[in-house]
C-alpha cells in the first residue's frame, strides 16, 4: 500500500496512538516528549482530514495531558496545539524552534543528532529573542526541561552574562543530554505500541522508521571514516615528499610531531568505529543492530532503489543475492555476524592501545604496541565495510571513499616556508 492510497482511518489510528503516547509522557512528567507526541498527533489528524475523514477534535479526548506552559496565538498547525494546551500562551518563539528540532530529529528517528539539534535550536531561539528583547535577560519560570536550565542560569548569572548565548547553551547542555535519553525511551515505547496496534502496514511502518534511523547513522559513519582516510592520505603523501628529497631527511621534531598527531587521530577513529555501546553511532553498533533485526534490510526495499532509478528489477535481485542468498527475503544475519566479528578482531589491538595510551594512560607496562600495518589494516577494513553497506542501504557503488581534490593541495611545499632576511 503506497502512502497516497492509505485510507483516512490509517491516519486517525496513528493520531490516536501518538495522542495516547502524549498522555503517557505527561504522566511521566516528560513535557518535551509530550509536546512532540501531540505535534505528531495533530499532523496525522490533519492528514486524516485531507483524505476526506471527519475532523478529529483531539482537544476533546480524555485524559488530557496536563503540561504547564505559555504561548501566543500563531497561524497554522500550532493553533491546534493551543487548543490542547491553552497554558502555552506566551512562548511561541521558543516552542517553534523546539518543534523544528523534533521534526528534524526525534519524529524522524534520527536520535543521534537530537542533542546537537536541541542545542542549535536553543541557540537560534536565544538569538531571536535576545534581539527582540533588546538583549534583556530571559524571564524566569519556564517549565520545559531545557528552558528550566536557562531559567536556572538566569537566577545565578548577571544580566550581562545572560545576554551571551554561549553561557545559556552551556547551562542547558546537561539537561539536553537527559532529554535525549528520556525521549529515546518514549520513542521506543511508541514504536512498540505501533507494532501492537491494528494499523494497516504497521510492521512496514516500524521497519521503515528503523531503516531511516540506521541510514542516518550511516551518513555520520561515512563522514568519520572518510576523514580518517583523508588524514592517512595526506600523511602518506607528505612522507613521500620527504622521502623524495634527501635534503630534508633529518631526525626532526616536526616529523615526530606529525607522526604522533596522525597516529593518535587514526587510533581514536578506529576505536570510535569499533565501539558497540548503545549510546554511540558507529560502524560496529550499526552492524550489531542489523544483526538483531536483519528483516529491516529487505529484498523489496533494496530492489526498489534500482527501479526508482529506472534500472531493471532483475539487476537489483542479482545484487541482493550477494548479501542474502538466492531468493532470500532479507539480508543474511550470518554475513553480518562475520563482518562484525572481523571488525572487532581487527580493531582489538588498536582499541586496547587507545584505552591504555591515548584516551587514558595506564601505569602498567604496555606489552605490545600496534604496528603501522595493523593500523592500516583497520582503516582498510573500515573502508571496505563502509563501501559494502553504502551499497546495501543506498545501492551506491563507491570506488574510493577519499575524494579527488580539485586543486593541488601539495602546492604549499613548492615554496620556502620561512623567508631568509635580506
Amino acid at each position: 500500500m503506497q502512502s497516497g492510497d492509505r485510507q483516512p482511518n490509517f491516519y486517525s489510528n496513528l493520531a490516536a496512538l501518538y495522542y495516547d503516547q502524549a498522555v503517557r509522557c505527561a504522566k511521566n512528567k516528560c513535557s518535551f516528549a509530550c509536546i512532540a507526541m501531540c505535534w505528531a498527533a495533530i499532523d496525522y489528524a490533519i492528514d486524516h482530514e485531507l483524505r476526506g475523514g471527519s475532523k478529529l477534535n483531539l482537544e476533546t479526548l480524555q485524559p488530557r495531558p496536563q503540561i504547564p506552559h505559555n504561548s501566543h496565538d500563531i497561524p497554522g498547525k500550532l493553533k491546534r496545539l493551543w487548543l490542547l494546551f491553552p497554558e502555552l500562551k506566551g512562548w511561541e518563539d521558543e516552542l517553534l524552534v523546539l518543534y523544528q528540532c523534533f521534526r528534524n530529529t526525534f519524529l524522524h528517528g534520527k536520535l543521534e543528532n537530537m542533542k546537537e539539534h536541541t542545542l542549535d535550536g536553543t541557540g537560534n531561539a536565544i538569538r531571536t529573542i535576545s534581539v527582540e528583547s533588546g538583549g534583556k535577560a530571559f524571564p524566569l519560570g519556564h517549565t520545559i526541561e531545557l528552558f528550566s536550565a536557562i531559567a536556572e542560569a538566569d537566577r545565578t548569572s548577571s544580566a550581562d552574562r545572560m545576554s551571551k548565548e554561549v553561557h545559556l547553551i552551556g547551562a542547558a547542555e546537561k539537561v539536553a543530554g537527559q532529554a535525549v535519553i528520556t525521549m529515546e525511551r518514549f520513542f521506543k515505547e511508541f514504536m512498540a505500541a505501533i507494532s501492537r496496534a491494528d494499523v494497516p502496514k504497521s510492521k512496514e511502518s516500524v521497519e521503515q522508521l528503523v531503516f531511516d534511523e540506521w541510514n542516518g547513522w550511516l551518513s555520520s559513519i561515512y563522514t568519520d571514516i572518510q576523514q580518517a582516510l583523508v588524514n592517512r592520505h595526506i600523511f602518506r603523501e607528505t612522507l613521500a615528499v620527504v622521502q623524495a628529497n634527501p635534503r630534508i631527511q633529518t631526525d626532526d621534531t616536526f616529523y615526530s610531531w606529525m607522526r604522533t598527531v596522525y597516529s593518535q587521530a587514526a587510533v581514536v577513529a578506529v576505536r570510535r568505529q569499533a565501539d558497540r555501546r548503545k549510546d554511540v553511532v558507529s560502524l560496529a553498533r550499526l552492524l550489531d543492530e542489523i544483526r538483531k533485526s536483519p528483516a529491516v534490510i529487505s529484498r523489496d526495499r533494496f530492489v526498489a532503489l534500482y527501479t526508482a532509478g529506472r534500472l531493471p528489477a532483475h539487476l537489483g535481485h542479482r545484487d541482493f543475492d550477494k548479501f542474502a542468498g538466492a531468493d532470500e527475503p532479507s539480508i543474511s544475519a550470518a554475513m553480518i555476524e562475520k563482518d562484525l566479528a572481523q571488525l572487532q578482531k581487527t580493531a582489538a589491538s588498536i582499541k586496547l592501545f587507545s584505552h591504555k595510551r591515548v584516551a587514558h594512560y595506564d601505569d602498567k607496562k604496555f606489552q605490545k604496541v600496534p604496528t603501522w600495518n595493523e593500523l592500516d589494516e583497520c582503516l582498510d577494513l573500515s573502508e571496505a565495510l563502509l563501501k559494502k553497506y553504502l551499497c546495501i542501504f543506498r545501492a551506491e557503488a563507491h570506488i574510493n571513499i577519499v575524494p579527488t581534490w580539485q586543486y593541488d593541495w601539495k602546492e604549499i611545499f613548492l615554496v620556502p616556508w620561512i623567508e631568509k632576511n635580506g
